[in-house]
């Protein structure tokens, strides 16, 4: 088993630390191989790493877990977006309290739609719209243009900074196609982390 989950980067900086990894995972397969045990599964790659991951021969699984949710951190640092990949994950949030005009307030914290440091979620529809910190429970916006129309009552969608912190704590995805719900979907393993 290899990983490459800490790559980020442009994809050729990526393409080439995987690369020269997995040489190494196969040639040690290949020596455990010539000692007379067999490897069946060879298991490598990351969401950030995938695409050069899985054209690499002898690489027999492929461990790209958040990219098929996308969310900023995969869409931007591990330059996914570049790709074509799109946001499949969001949150939808109710604007709660509105203490200036340039501030509103939503229910839905770092509990709700995580940050990863100083990247938060990112308000859909909503350009003027800001996160600019989240407690627990409610992200605090700066608003500026249109945004500051928002109304107690309103909703936002908005795409996760990081999608692997963002699913945990929820007990289903809620599926559309549009605007009509195709799916809910258990999130079976909701709180077990380990």
């Amino acid at each position: 088993m290899g990983y490459e989950g800490q790559l980020a980067g442009p994809l050729e900086t990526r393409q080439a630390i995987a690369r020269e990894r997995m040489g190494r995972l196969i040639d040690s397969a290949r020596y455990i191989e010539r000692d007379g045990l067999t490897v069946p599964i060879l298991t490598a790659g990351s969401s950030g790493s995938f695409l050069t991951t899985a054209h690499i021969k002898g690489i027999t699984e492929i461990q790209a877990g958040g990219a098929c949710l996308m969310d900023l951190f995969y869409a931007e640092e591990c330059h996914l977006a570049d790709e074509g990949y799109e946001y499949a994950l969001t949150v939808v949030a109710s604007v709660t309290s509105r203490p200036a005009p340039d501030q509103v307030i939503v229910d839905a914290g770092f509990k709700t739609m995580s940050n990863r440091g100083a990247v938060f979620p990112r308000a859909i529809g909503q350009p003027g719209l800001e996160v600019v910190s989240l407690s627990a429970e409610h992200g605090t916006a700066r608003a500026t243009g249109d945004a500051q129309r928002l109304r107690i009552g309103d909703r936002v969608e908005f795409v996760p900074a990081y999608s692997d912190t963002t699913t945990f704590l929820h007990d289903h995805f809620i599926g559309t196609r549009g605007t009509t719900v195709d799916h809910i979907i258990p999130l079976l393993a909701r709180g077990r982390l380990t």
